[in-house]
């Protein structure tokens, strides 16, 4: 219902206003509708954070909680930007920073981006040192005390032992002993596998195949002119069929002798490096039985 106004006329008793009972039953009507509509008032608040209140009823202080103000809460911030206290105690963006940029802060905790200058850059979170960047001065004085030191050296230790002089050296006869020699010379390799193997000359030069070899390709790899390797073949042989390779890019096998591979018997092959030529390699090999035998 619309307010009902009370018609008073135009001057006190002039009787163009509302009669006393029109006028009581507006009055009335008012009230009814007022009371009426009290029943959908308010009657308690209810605050979930980050708003709290102080009471459910009658005079209530809505306030914002400490803290109160997740990320979530918070109105978009574009990419890269800080929120920092400024000057005047008010939280301000800081703008976002670049690639090469570090973060400091002036004398008051003011916070700004800045270059990397001088003998460094940095560029994508890596600090690179300029070429020819690190002199004497920002080495440490032990290093460069050191460096003076052996500045200061105008001639070269004299060498005793099986390596003599001081400028020019010597090793003395007879002084490289069988142990000083690396294993392409010197070690033995064991193996027990089937079929088709490699054998690297530059581990040993003796090859002990205990294994039954059957049909088998024998890779011989790294060999070096002048070098000589023996396969010694114990294993099980009646079905081998040995075939012999390298692993040059080009390699010619002769054949010394007419001594062909014996299934029925224990075998060694003697291999020989004529020419180490990637693409021209020469490998000699002979065949020879093995028998337990003290009388040549």
């Amino acid at each position: 219902m619309a307010k009902q106004t009370i018609d008073i006329g135009t001057t006190a008793n002039d009787g163009t206003g509302d009669p006393i009972r029109t006028a009581f039953d507006k009055v009335n009507d008012n009230f009814t509708e007022l009371y009426t509509d009290d029943a959908g008032d308010v009657g308690s608040i209810t605050a979930t954070a980050p708003i709290e209140r102080d009471s459910a009823t009658g005079a209530v202080t809505i306030s914002l909680a400490d803290n109160g103000v997740s990320l979530a809460k918070m109105a978009g911030i574009v990419r890269g930007k800080f929120i920092y206290g400024d000057a005047s105690g008010d939280p301000a963006y800081l703008a976002a920073g670049a690639n090469g940029k570090l973060l400091v802060a002036d004398a008051n905790g003011d916070p700004s981006w800045t270059s990397v200058s001088g003998d460094a850059t940095l560029s994508a979170g890596a600090l690179t040192i300029a070429d020819d960047a690190v002199d004497a001065d920002k080495l440490a004085n032990s290093i460069n005390t050191e460096i003076a030191a052996n500045t200061a050296k105008v001639t070269n230790a004299t060498h005793t032992g099986d390596v003599t002089g001081a400028t020019a050296l010597t090793i003395a006869n007879d002084a490289v002993e069988h142990v000083m020699l690396e294993n392409r010379y010197t070690a033995k390799a064991t193996s027990t596998g089937t079929g088709s193997q490699n054998l690297n000359a530059e581990t040993a030069t003796s090859f002990l195949l205990t294994g039954n070899v059957a049909t088998a390709t024998l890779t011989i790899q790294n060999m070096k002119l002048g070098q000589v390797i023996d396969i010694q073949m114990t294993g099980t042989l009646s079905s081998a069929a040995i075939t012999l390779a390298t692993d040059f890019s080009s390699t010619t096998f002769y054949k010394v002798g007419a001594t062909d591979f014996d299934t029925a018997e224990k075998n060694v092959i003697q291999v020989v490096c004529i020419d180490d030529t990637d693409a021209a390699a020469i490998i000699n090999y002979s065949v020879g039985k093995l028998t337990a035998d003290t009388t040549p």
